[in-house]
């Protein structure tokens, strides 16, 4: 249930920095908010729900990039991981 509330949240940021960068023509460089939620979700989710939830947050900046199909879930799931293992330090 957290993860799902999350990936909508994820969903509406994305959303909000899209229009964001199509109005002030932020083409070079842009904040990335789903990079905050995927840190947190390493720090408060379990393994599996967590890495789940960043795949589908992946997923969803996948979707909105239009850049090659599979890069940006794989990197959420490392982003995830590096995150987990430096929590638990």
């Amino acid at each position: 249930m957290k993860g799902a509330l999350l990936t909508a949240l994820a969903l509406v940021l994305l959303s909000i920095e899209a229009v964001l960068v199509r109005t002030f023509g932020f083409e070079v460089t842009r904040i990335d908010v789903t990079v905050a939620i995927i840190v947190f979700v390493a720090v408060r989710a379990k393994t599996i729900e967590g890495a789940l939830t960043s795949f589908a947050i992946g997923y969803l900046v996948d979707v909105f990039t239009g850049r090659p199909s599979g890069l940006m879930p794989a990197l959420a799931v490392l982003v995830f991981l590096l995150a987990r293992a430096a929590a638990q330090l």
